[in-house]
């Protein structure tokens, strides 16, 4: 997929997106709707390399180093839009199945419902378009949704046992420092 396309798949959602060669980052700023999670930093940072910040009107800051290259930006944006997407489906899908079942149980007699079984046609999926590898590809629905349904820690564990790290350089090319001027420091 070419910039471009990615660029079009996230328009609805992207912002502003930024290549600073003066700073050495690549940045995507996306307006998710509410309720939609992103996963967490360290989960961002050791699949995609992506740092993600929380800016003003809560808006997605999400950044990386010019040499990760766009396409690991993108494949990180493309995770979360079709992610939060499938979770939107399967809630939509969930209305509908316990509205069908409601009326069943309104419709039927309980010897009926005793006869009640659940099963599973069979569904092709469409052609085309190869979906890439993601990190969660191999997780059930309800993982999913457990895994992005979880709220992100409001206080950090400190650990006194291990040394802290080093402090990043001040010299203005650290993408960090960069990350956090540009959402002013949250």
């Amino acid at each position: 997929m070419t910039l471009q396309e990615k660029i079009d798949a996230a328009k609805p959602y992207l912002k502003l997106f930024n290549i600073s060669l003066e700073d050495d980052a690549i940045s995507a700023v996306l307006d998710l709707p509410k309720g939609w999670m992103v996963p967490d930093d360290e989960s961002l940072r050791s699949n995609y390399g992506v740092i993600k910040r929380t800016g003003p009107n809560n808006l997605q800051y999400f950044f990386t180093e010019v040499n990760n290259g766009y396409d690991r930006l993108f494949d990180c944006i493309e995770y979360i839009l079709t992610t939060n997407q499938e979770v939107e489906k399967i809630k939509d899908l969930f209305k509908v199945k316990a509205a069908e079942l409601k009326k069943l149980f309104n419709e039927k007699t309980y010897d009926e419902l005793l006869g009640l079984e659940f099963t599973f046609k069979p569904v092709k999926k469409p052609s085309g378009k190869k979906k890439p590898v993601k990190p969660a590809q191999d997780k059930t629905v309800v993982e999913k949704l457990e895994e992005i349904s979880k709220p992100e820690p409001k206080k950090k564990e400190i650990i006194v046992d291990e040394e802290p790290e080093p402090a990043p350089p001040a010299d203005g090319n650290d993408l960090l420092a960069f990350a956090e001027s540009m959402t002013g420091g949250k």
